[in-house]
């Protein structure tokens, strides 16, 4: 009889029933849960979502003795939210918390968020450390509206050369500074000219993705600005340099001499390198080409003369050249050069090709 009673007791031993029980009818009836809501798939920086479970039981059942007999816990389940970060192999909890406030038809409300960033998380809602239905869900969080404080162009500035399509790249953030992915934005741009009090217009393309292409074409050599303006805010301005384009011989200057050349003695000139736009090109080193012509005779048919090796153009620096000349020949002479690299010779042969970029001048 004693061993009857003996084996008896232990077979109602609480130290094991107990726990058995606890992990089954969390996880039977965590199973049983259903969640709805629109945070369970997407949400935005900086708002809050809600997630709607419904329970598998009436709140009058969280109170009754059957409940609580198959569970750890002695007062009602408790339902938890956590929000993870995805972050490469590891995932950082962001957001978490807990209730037990089950209404009446056995419904709970949880809130998710706000939240600080944009892409993939992973959102987990448990019973009782048990995961409810579809536990843990993937949570795509998008990024906020734009915001002009966080915006910025891509590089510290821009260059391009004088004439010539230049492109900057806008990237649109949200209030934390996360990029935005979708386009839509109110977007505009102008350059405000540093050689003028000229505004331009900039043409903005709106990529879809959250950047924005500002481009322009400017002539005027000098450091201008590129102002944006998101939803009627202005981000940091970005520097335009715009360069001065290869040597124009039409566009070419050469200065009026202080006292003008005289027959038989060695003169010079100073040439002064522009682009098609009357940029000044700095940079020296820029090989020219070049004729003079003296009057020729009366009787001779051709009003000119061609000198041989009466010229010939040296580097002064700062994109200024001088020209020297020597005829012995009084009279109004026709001087002709050109920035020979671009033709590759100076032969007359391709003197024909040379007058569309040359410089000529009486001296």
């Amino acid at each position: 009889m004693r061993n009857s009673s003996q084996s008896m007791s232990n077979s109602l031993a609480p130290q094991h029933l107990p726990l058995r029980r606890s992990v089954t009818v969390d996880d039977a009836r965590a199973s049983k849960c259903i969640c709805s809501g629109d945070a369970l798939r997407t949400l935005v920086v900086g708002e809050e979502g809600t997630v709607t479970v419904a329970l598998p039981f009436k709140s009058t059942a969280i109170r009754s003795h059957a409940w609580r007999a198959g569970s750890n816990y002695a007062d009602r389940p408790v339902l938890t939210v956590r929000v993870m970060r995805a972050r490469n192999k590891t995932s950082t909890v962001v957001f978490e918390e807990k209730t037990t406030a089950i209404l009446e038809a056995g419904r709970a409300h949880l809130r998710v968020g706000p939240l600080e960033h944009s892409g993939p998380h992973i959102l987990a809602i448990t019973l009782n450390h048990a995961h409810v239905a579809g536990s843990p869900f993937v949570l795509s969080v998008e990024a906020a509206a734009a915001s002009a404080e966080h915006s910025s162009f891509e590089g510290d500035e821009c260059r391009a050369v004088a004439g010539e399509r230049a492109v900057m790249i806008l990237v649109c953030r949200d209030a934390m500074g996360n990029a935005l992915t979708v386009g839509g934005a109110a977007v505009s741009a102008s350059i405000e000219l540093s050689t003028s009090d000229k505004i331009l217009q900039a043409d903005v393309t709106d990529h879809g993705d959250g950047t924005y292409a500002v481009a322009t074409t400017i002539s005027e050599a000098g450091t201008h600005r590129v102002v944006a303006r998101v939803g009627g805010f202005q981000p940091e301005a970005l520097p335009l340099v715009i360069v001065p384009g290869a040597p124009h011989g039409p566009s070419c200057r050469i200065a009026t001499p202080k006292r003008w050349p005289v027959a038989g003695e060695p003169s010079t000139l100073e040439l002064t390198a522009c682009d098609a736009h009357g940029n000044e090109v700095e940079q020296g080193g820029t090989r020219w080409g070049g004729l003079l012509d003296a009057p020729a005779p009366p009787d001779g048919g051709d009003p000119w003369r061609r000198l041989e090796g009466a010229l010939a153009v040296s580097v002064l620096g700062g994109g200024k050249y001088t020209i020297h000349i020597e005829s012995a020949t009084a009279g109004a002479h026709k001087l002709t050069i050109w920035p020979e690299w671009l033709f590759g010779g100076s032969e007359p042969s391709w003197l024909a090709a040379a007058r569309a970029n040359q410089c000529a001048a009486l001296v």
